[in-house]
């Protein structure tokens, strides 16, 4: 463990789990824990379950989409720029022919 890292606990559904972060990164962590308490809380009340492990599983499934949805959506706008940038330079080179 270096200095700047330290161990944090969080709690899900019940159960205690010890993580080390780095300092920087504890905010963000509590962040997530607050976020995954409120997202299986949801889940509790729409669907009907039979053990925790599917309120896990179903708040896992709906964190990978929405991280694949901002991959792509980051990576589709980097493509936008790139072009926009590329349409730039050609208008500066036909500038310096001119």
């Amino acid at each position: 463990m270096s200095n700047d890292s330290r161990p944090v606990t969080i709690n899900i559904l019940g159960r205690t789990y010890q993580i080390i972060v780095n300092e920087n990164d504890e905010e963000e962590l509590r962040e997530s824990e607050a976020e995954l308490k409120k997202l299986i809380d949801q889940f509790k009340q729409l669907y009907s379950y039979k053990d925790d492990k599917d309120l896990l599983a179903m708040a896992a499934l709906q964190f990978a989409t929405k991280s694949i949805y901002l991959r792509k959506s980051t990576t589709g706008v980097s493509k936008d720029i790139y072009e926009k940038i590329k349409e730039i330079d050609k208008l500066f080179d036909n500038k310096n022919v001119l």
